[in-house]
């Protein structure tokens, strides 16, 4: 079975499926691999104060993600052309 990512919008609906069934027995939802927004992070610590004991794990903010992103396309942009500085020398 493939792996099918989940957006930050995907993991929102998550939780608000499972906020909006009073009914539910779930008590962790582990979304690790997922980079999630601040409209995430508000709906978990609003659940997490109506249903005591549940758990929410998620991976970081989309934005350190993006930053990530950009820092490393750079450093590696940078060490391309260090290379070919010393090549060309």
């Amino acid at each position: 079975m493939g792996f099918n990512p989940i957006t930050a919008a995907g993991a929102l609906g998550i939780l608000a499926a499972v906020m909006g069934n009073e009914n539910s027995v779930i008590t962790t939802v582990d979304l690790s691999e997922v980079y999630v927004n601040p409209d995430f992070i508000t709906m978990k610590k609003k659940m997490m104060s109506e249903k005591k004991g549940f758990v929410v794990i998620h991976g970081s903010m989309e934005a350190e993600f993006k930053k990530k992103v950009r820092i490393t396309t750079y450093c590696v942009f940078v060490l391309e052309f260090a290379f070919w500085l010393l090549t060309c020398a």
